[in-house]
Parts: structure tokens; C-alpha cells; sequence
């Protein structure tokens, strides 16, 4: 490998100071650092999201919001902008915006990002949206080991009847999780499975 030239090696350091600072929470330090950064470096979309996530951390979410989206005009297909910013707005209650990000990111990226799926399954879930919700989380389902988006998925195919295939979800909670109280809601799959006895079984395993 070719040796880095002084100019990378400063770069690599005050890349490296101001994630440390970041790490310690000590996000005043940070956000000075690189606001400094910046300025003999202004198209980093990166440190304009590092910076974003240390105005949120200071409770300053209009000031993340601003450079979170100035990250994504400079690179609009970047996945870590696009969470911070799709989270941020979450957070701010501002769901549909988040909605509008996400599906506008994963409609062009390629390959699809599994944790931008799975957070906008979660906003879909939260609008309402049930079948979108569905579509979203069923992207990353055999992709990824999370019992929460297994868990959502679950009671959202559960809500529309679709008692097969949340059966099978709720199953694969309950044999990870055998103590699990969700396994009422195997109970309830396997009644609406017209499988009363199964059901039961379950039930008295409560």
C-alpha cells in the first residue's frame, strides 16, 4: 500500500480527534472541532452529519436538521445522512417527512440499505400505513436478527389477518424467547387458523 501523504495523515488525525470527542459525549468540543474542519474542508457530507449529530446531542434539532440536509445536497445517496436526518425528524414527531426521505433514498439506491428499510417500516407502522409498513419490514426479514422488527411485523400481518404468516413469526420469537408472554399471540394465530387445540397447548403454557 502507498504511504499517506502528510495532507491525508492531518486529515486521518482530526478525523480521528473528533470522533473521540464525540465518543466521550463531549459534543460542545466536537461540534467547535468541526465546524474548524469544515471550513478548510467544506464538501465533507460526512463531518456536516457528524456535526448535525452533535447539535441533536445538544438538543439543538433545527440546527441538525440544517446540516443533515446540507450533507445530502452534497451526497444525496449517502445511507448515514439519510438515517440521521429520516431519525431526527422521527424524533420531532415528523413522520411523514421521514416517510418521504426514505422511500424517495431506497427508490434509487442499489444496492438497498437494510437498516433504512427497516426504519422506514417502523415510520409506515407509525402513519398508519400498514400495508407499506409490511412491504418495508419484509425486505429485510430473512436479512437480519432483530426480534423488534420481528415483533412489529408480526402483529401488523396479525391486525390485517393474516394469521399464517404471523404465526410463523410469533413461532420463531417464542422458540428463541421460550418464556416469552407473546406466546398468547401464537395462541390467537392458531385460533384464527381454526387449530383450537394447538392453540390450547399454548395457552396452558402461559
Amino acid at each position: 500500500s502507498f504511504p499517506l501523504s502528510e495532507t491525508q495523515l492531518s486529515l486521518a488525525k482530526a478525523f480521528q480527534q473528533g470522533c473521540q470527542m464525540m465518543s466521550n459525549h463531549e459534543f460542545s468540543l466536537a461540534k467547535e472541532h468541526w465546524e474548524r474542519f469544515l471550513q478548510s474542508h467544506p464538501e465533507h457530507a460526512i463531518v456536516r452529519t457528524l456535526l448535525g449529530q452533535c447539535y441533536e446531542a445538544l438538543q439543538e434539532p433545527k440546527q441538525a436538521i440544517q446540516w443533515y440536509l446540507q450533507a445530502l445536497e452534497i451526497e444525496p445517496r449517502l445511507n448515514f445522512s439519510n438515517l440521521c436526518l429520516a431519525k431526527c425528524w422521527v424524533r420531532q414527531g415528523q413522520t411523514r417527512q421521514a416517510i418521504e426521505l426514505l422511500a424517495k433514498y431506497l427508490n434509487r439506491s442499489s444496492p438497498a440499505v437494510l437498516d433504512s428499510w427497516s426504519l422506514l417500516g417502523r415510520c409506515y407502522a407509525m402513519a398508519g400505513q400498514d400495508e407499506e409498513a409490511i412491504h418495508a419490514l419484509e425486505q429485510v426479514l430473512h436479512s437480519i436478527v432483530d426480534f423488534s422488527i420481528f415483533e412489529l411485523l408480526a402483529r401488523l400481518y396479525q391486525k390485517r389477518h393474516q394469521f399464517q404468516q404471523a404465526f410463523d413469526i410469533w413461532e420463531l420469537i417464542v422458540q428463541h424467547q421460550p418464556e416469552s408472554k407473546l406466546r398468547y399471540h401464537l395462541a390467537q394465530c392458531l385460533i384464527g387458523l381454526e387449530q383450537h387445540a394447538l392453540a390450547s397447548n399454548e395457552l396452558h403454557l402461559l
